[in-house]
């Protein structure tokens, strides 16, 4: 587009700061834009290790928070409970947010801390 006095009457063109001289071409598309064009960037084996990264990378979030919370399954003995009850591990974690990705209905344990909670959460959101 090139500025012209015709133009500037009924445009306001603004003037670049600085001129570097570099230009890019673009090649003219068609209209069309694929519904999977968002994925082209990536490989399908790049886009499923990010996944198993995320994955692996939250659940191990969600047992630390459980872990170290005080009303979590792992810290029965600050309540006074018994000890060798039943514990949250990485596994179940990692089964967890396994079921909300895929919608599965397994059978799952919940966590019971606050902050392990609000990862779920999140997660469960980004299965959406």
């Amino acid at each position: 587009l090139t500025i012209n006095e015709e133009r500037s009457e009924i445009v306001d063109f603004s003037v670049p700061f600085v001129e570097t001289g570099i230009s890019v071409m673009v090649a003219r598309s068609n209209g069309t834009v694929s519904p999977s064009a968002f994925l082209e960037p990536y490989s399908p084996a790049v886009w499923v290790m990010m996944f198993v990264m995320c994955l692996t990378v939250v659940a191990v979030t969600v047992f630390i928070f459980e872990y170290l919370s005080p009303v979590g399954y792992n810290r029965s003995l600050a309540t006074g409970k018994r000890p060798g009850g039943s514990t949250f591990t990485i596994g179940k974690s990692i089964w967890l947010l396994w079921a909300l990705v895929f919608n599965n209905s397994v059978p799952v344990e919940n966590p019971r801390g606050t902050t392990s909670k609000i990862m779920v959460l999140v997660w469960a959101f980004f299965a959406v």
